[in-house]
């Protein structure tokens, strides 16, 4: 949405309340009253949109048990999973959003949160696996692994546009989908079987009806 610079005569209590709304939503003065502006005609704002799908993911993924930790932004969330292995380290799901949504309307970023060499080692190997398969299974994604790190940017869909909440969902599946198969591959570690039970999760993410991200 195209922006211009325009003068306002208001009060100063008005303004004073507008900096502390601003300030608790991460966000400066001037988007602020756009976004108080945009609501009260109804019109839909990137950070309206945002907003709600962020809301949306957090919610669904406090019922999958992650752990949500302190927001930078109002356009990012990032939240935590333990993984049962040597010294339960954490990982750490950061899912940025774009202000504009096509054809890619964000990215998540995965890390272990460890300097252990071996497990650095493993998740490297979990994440790159994951990756070629979501080549087989879902066509074209944008994605890479850099030492440990996971990125991956979301894929827009024009459902997201119907209702609100539906990009949250369709991102919370993603993450939870992702957390589950990583898992299941630490716990078989040593088990031939490992790398076909993570494609087994693949496919269940595949088939489900939650729209692809």
């Amino acid at each position: 949405m195209k922006k211009s610079v325009y003068s306002l005569v208001l009060m100063d209590e008005v303004v004073d309340q507008v900096d502390r709304l601003a300030y608790s939503m991460h966000t400066n003065r001037s988007n602020m009253i756009n976004q108080i502006l945009a609501e009260y005609c109804s019109m839909l704002t990137p950070e309206k949109r945002m907003q709600t799908t962020l809301t949306q993911l957090e919610r669904l993924l406090d019922q999958e048990g992650f752990q949500a930790m302190a927001q930078p932004s109002g356009s990012m969330l990032v939240v935590r999973s333990a993984l049962n292995y040597k010294y339960n380290p954490s990982v750490r799901y950061r899912v940025e959003l774009f202000r504009s949504p096509e054809p890619e309307f964000g990215q998540l970023q995965v890390q272990l949160r460890t300097q252990n060499q071996e497990l650095i080692y493993y998740v490297n190997k979990f994440m790159v696996y994951w990756a070629d398969l979501e080549q087989g299974y879902l066509g074209k994604v944008h994605s890479a692994v850099e030492n440990g790190r996971f990125f991956r940017n979301l894929r827009y869909q024009s459902a997201f546009d119907q209702q609100g909440s539906l990009a949250g969902n369709a991102v919370g599946s993603y993450v939870n989908y992702f957390d589950r198969a990583l898992k299941v591959y630490f716990r078989y570690l040593d088990h031939p079987a490992a790398s076909e039970m993570v494609e087994d999760i693949m496919k269940e993410y595949v088939s489900s009806e939650i729209p692809k991200v």
